[in-house]
């Protein structure tokens, strides 16, 4: 059932119930969050966009599973966002600031707490958004939906 020393489970044996189970541990909300084209992964290769649930409330939106390649549509109007923020700049003129840089979606997931140790050795605790769907417009006058809702 494992691979090796892990704990974790061979992916020919991770059902879509299985891996919902694990992602999407609290009740599932609906939130407006703004998106930033601050794109990267985490150690499990899940995508983490950056992302604002308010003015200046920063959170990690991440996408994990099977909803990895679903998630193509959003990075693609993301990079096409900042492409666009930065088209025609001259070489004298200070980049846009990507934080300002902003795409609207609507994300159903779940809330997970996040761990992590600073330089100083004290432990932070922090929340990511786990998203199961996702609706933005890459246009005006288009909405897009992309995932699943979770499965429990």
């Amino acid at each position: 059932m494992t691979n090796g020393n892990s704990r974790r489970r061979n992916k020919a044996d991770v059902t879509p119930l299985i891996e919902d189970g694990g992602l999407f541990a609290r009740p599932p909300i609906e939130i407006e969050v703004e998106l930033v084209p601050r794109i990267g992964k985490n150690g499990r290769g899940d995508i983490v966009i950056k992302g604002y649930v308010s003015a200046n409330a920063v959170v990690d939106v991440v996408i994990a599973g099977r909803r990895k390649e679903q998630a193509r549509p959003l990075l693609s109007s993301l990079q096409t966002l900042w492409s666009n923020a930065n088209r025609g700049l001259s070489s004298h003129v200070e980049p846009p600031d990507a934080e300002q840089v902003r795409l609207s979606a609507r994300v159903v997931g779940s809330w997970r707490p996040y761990y992590q140790v600073d330089d100083q050795g004290w432990q932070t605790h922090e929340f990511q958004l786990l998203a199961a769907r996702w609706t933005f417009s890459p246009k005006p006058g288009v909405t897009q939906t992309f995932g699943e809702p979770p499965l429990f």
